[in-house]
């Protein structure tokens, strides 16, 4: 059976890395959440203590072998360091440059030439994978995803304000939609799945639905 590429992409707090991850599990696709590469070269931003980020950006590689990350073909043996809050607060720096967006675009394109994978994100079915077979908008209402990302923190024993997560939401909202280069946007040949009223299981189960109905298209 020849194996196709999934672009899925939607809002914060819509769960889209875990549905992907799970969708990508079940019929035995690789997975990538496209903006781990930001967080990877964030990284090698401050490892090279350099924020000429149009230079570094000509400087870096990024592969994954056996579910592995490789920066500059130097395995990432620490995959919690890329979550620090400094690599994350380091990625508003650079995510609005052109070059950078473009090289680290085209890595990601490299990657999923071979096909079978699952890539989610914000601009993966309008400019990563444009032209994937089968693409995903992930959609739920603010309520909704507010209140997934609040029980997130909860589960995993973070400090959290629900006012402060609020205005962390909106403005990640609001960047999102409306950043210069690759904003998220429905495209037109994207299937929207407004997925409020499912359960995890429920959404991928109907992920995989479509996903059959793609790959038995003539």
């Amino acid at each position: 059976m020849n194996k196709i590429n999934i672009a899925i992409d939607g809002p914060a707090g819509v769960g889209k890395t875990f549905i992907g991850r799970e969708l990508a599990k079940k019929i035995n696709y690789n997975f990538l959440d496209t903006g781990v590469l930001y967080r990877i070269f964030s990284y090698f931003t401050i490892l090279e203590k350099n924020n000429n980020f149009k230079d570094l950006i000509n400087h870096f590689n990024f592969k994954i072998k056996n579910g592995k990350y490789y920066l500059n073909n130097q395995i990432i043996e620490n995959i919690n360091i890329l979550n620090t809050l400094e690599v994350t607060n380091n990625i508003k720096n650079f995510s609005n440059i052109k070059i950078v967006r473009d090289k680290i675009t085209h890595q990601t394109q490299e990657i999923a030439k071979n096909k079978g994978y699952v890539m989610v994100g914000r601009d993966t079915t309008s400019v990563i994978l444009k032209d994937a077979k089968m693409k995903i908008y992930l959609d739920a209402d603010f309520n909704t995803r507010l209140n997934r990302r609040y029980k997130d923190k909860i589960n995993n024993n973070e400090e959290v304000e629900i006012k402060e997560l609020v205005l962390s939401m909106q403005k990640r909202d609001e960047s999102d939609f409306n950043r210069e280069y690759g904003p998220l946007i429905c495209t037109k040949d994207s299937i929207i799945v407004k997925n409020d009223n499912m359960s995890i299981d429920e959404n991928v189960e109907f992920l995989i639905k479509i996903y059959k109905d793609c790959i038995n298209e003539k």
